[in-house]
This record gives structure tokens, sequence and C-alpha cells, in this order.
């Protein structure tokens, strides 16, 4: 929500450049068009589904924020498309003042008020790095140019406000894939407590949480060589076992020039 490839996973696409890697950008954000929305995780979920069964086929897939709740919603269907899910600072519930929070910026956008928008970007995302806040100013205004008009932001915001009453959490039974928890350890947005209430869900066991150290919400640009580390860590090591409920680890930032071919 309010990122694309370029505002968030520029360093991660170089960094990983071994693998064969697509960074979808949501409805409506970056160059997309945002088409018929009807502000629903469904919705969302069935584009990724329709990019994979179209482009790359069954795929390891990281998602970050809302992008992480939409794999997760993927993971979950019988389509069996992922095979493995990192989630990185994402929420299967959210609270009433959360969901308040987002469906006030669907209402700023529908009312036109995209200069309160700005306003309110610029100060939200200071409070989402840890590591390197000298970098909040100039990522807020990618984030702004991400969004446009702002009618896709509106309709993530929709998506994300209705999993108050309709919880990601119920689903969470029916992802047989293995599946890893990334979380930031200063992360205000998206708590460990988040990340342990989705494995909670997860009965299939194949499941782990792992802590990047001191990196806020938006650690792929906090901290974004750890973050490429730990991605590369996760996909290439042994999966999530059976027995694993928890997991936590903390993971710096390594000194690396990015990842050989």
């Amino acid at each position: 929500m309010a990122e694309t490839s370029e505002s968030c996973w520029a360093q991660q696409l170089s960094d990983l450049d071994r693998f064969d890697c697509y960074a979808v950008d949501l409805r409506g954000h970056g160059q997309s068009t945002v088409g018929a929305a009807d502000g629903t995780l469904e919705q969302l979920g069935r584009d990724l589904m329709a990019f994979m069964s179209s482009i790359s086929g069954p795929a390891v897939v990281v998602g970050f924020s809302m992008g992480a709740t939409i794999a997760l919603w993927v993971a979950a269907q019988p389509d069996h498309l992922i095979s493995h899910v990192v989630a990185i600072g994402g929420s299967s519930v959210i609270s009433r003042r959360t969901a308040q929070f987002f469906e006030d910026k669907a209402r700023t956008v529908s009312n036109r008020e995209l200069d309160t928008l700005h306003s309110d970007i610029l100060t939200e995302v200071s409070d989402m790095f840890a590591a390197h806040p000298e970098r909040a100013s100039g990522y807020g205004h990618r984030r702004i140019a991400a969004i446009g008009e702002g009618d896709g932001y509106a309709n993530a915001a929709l998506a994300m406000a209705r999993l108050r009453d309709a919880p990601l959490q119920p689903l969470l039974g029916q992802v047989t894939c293995p599946t890893d928890i990334v979380g930031g350890e200063h992360d205000a947005w998206c708590p460990r407590k988040a990340g342990d209430i989705i494995i909670e869900g997860l009965t299939h066991g194949h499941a782990r949480y792992t802590e990047i150290a001191g990196v806020g919400h938006l650690m792929s640009v906090d901290d974004p060589r750890a973050v490429s580390s730990t991605i590369e860590a996760l996909i290439t090591g042994p999966p999530p076992a059976a027995t694993t409920t928890t997991t936590t680890t903390t993971t710096t930032s390594p000194t690396r020039s990015g990842v050989s071919s």
C-alpha cells in the first residue's frame, strides 16, 4: 500500500538478482490502473493470482505490510500458487482504531483533500524508520508519487479497514506452504504481537518468526541490506520445520556488494 517497486524493493531486486524476481504494484499504484476496484482483500489477492497464473507460475512470494497480508490470503487459496510465503511486517487482524485510520485515509482521497493526505504521509513515515531516520523525507515523497491521485491508495485502505469485520485470521488454517513471518525490532505499526497472532493461526506448523534488529516498519528502506540477506537466507536455507512454532533471530546489516549469479 502506497508502495511501488522503485520506492520499496529497489535494493532487494538488485541484491537478489540471481533469482528471477518480479515486483508487482497494487492496482492504482505507480503506473498500474485502478480498474473496477471494489476495496476488498479478495480482489487484490486475485490480482496477484492472475499475475502468477499468467506470468510467473508457482513461486516464492515475499510481501511487505499490506503485501504480506495479500500474500497470506493467496497462500490460503486451494490453487497452491505460492510455494513459500515470506510475510514482512504484516497483520491478519486489526483494531477498531486502525480500521478508522484506514477509513479516514479513503475519505480524505474521496474528498480530494490531497494536500492533507500528502502532509499526513510525510508525518507517518517519520515514525516508520529507526536505523536511518534521515531517509524518511525522501522516502515519503517517493510514496506520494507512487499513489498519484490516490484512488488506488483509497481502494487499498478500504480493503485493510475491512479486516476489522472480516479478518484474515480464520483463513490461515488453510495455508499449507512453508511460512516465514518477519518483523522489525522497532516496528510500532506491526509489532511482534502481530506476527505471533499470524503464527497462532498457521496450524500446519511449518512457520517461524524472524526479527530484523534495529529497524522500523519500513525495513526494506530503513536497512535494505539486512532485509535482502534475511530474505535470501529464508528462501535458500532449510524451510521452517514441522516442529517449529516460532523462532526469533536477529539480523544486522552485512557488508556485501550484492548476490552473485
